[in-house]
């Protein structure tokens, strides 16, 4: 954590806070959900403190990822509300997307197929062609596979 310790020693917290971030969901991609954990809140800490609303909602998302993961639905779908939220706020096109398809994921594994389609039709409406459409069928395609 090389680059961490240098950002620590300068006292650069915005620094700080993207390490914390990375090493979040480098430990969730490697199914180390406790150290996902323990690094995304290290990173929602730097940010509420240097008031970085809109940097919260990377640290949030890879939670949410992880409470996914673990099954815990309840616990994930609120942190994704607001995740969906400041997203929109700051009027994060890319973030807002991915929001709504997760958003969909979370209510498809709850056994809410309604809602899941309504999350998954809406991250295709704001698409506006700025990403491709690719990420909209396989949410579609998993809704009909649950």
């Amino acid at each position: 954590h090389k680059a961490l310790n240098i950002f620590k020693s300068e006292k650069k917290l915005q620094g700080q806070a993207m390490i914390y971030t990375n090493l979040s969901y480098i430990h969730y991609a490697q199914n180390e959900y406790s150290e996902s954990l323990k690094y995304a809140n290290k990173c929602i800490e730097i940010d509420k403190k240097i008031k970085d609303e809109k940097g919260l909602s990377y640290p949030m998302s890879t939670i949410v990822d992880v409470y996914i993961a673990q099954k815990n639905y309840d616990k994930a779908l609120p942190i994704q509300i607001q995740t969906l939220r400041i997203n929109q706020k700051y009027k994060n096109i890319t973030e807002t997307i991915g929001s709504y398809l997760r958003m969909g994921k979370i209510y498809s594994l709850m056994g809410n197929y309604e809602l899941a389609n309504k999350y998954i039709d809406s991250s295709l409406t704001i698409t506006d062609n700025a990403i491709p459409e690719i990420n909209y069928y396989k949410s579609k395609s998993e809704l009909y596979e649950s």
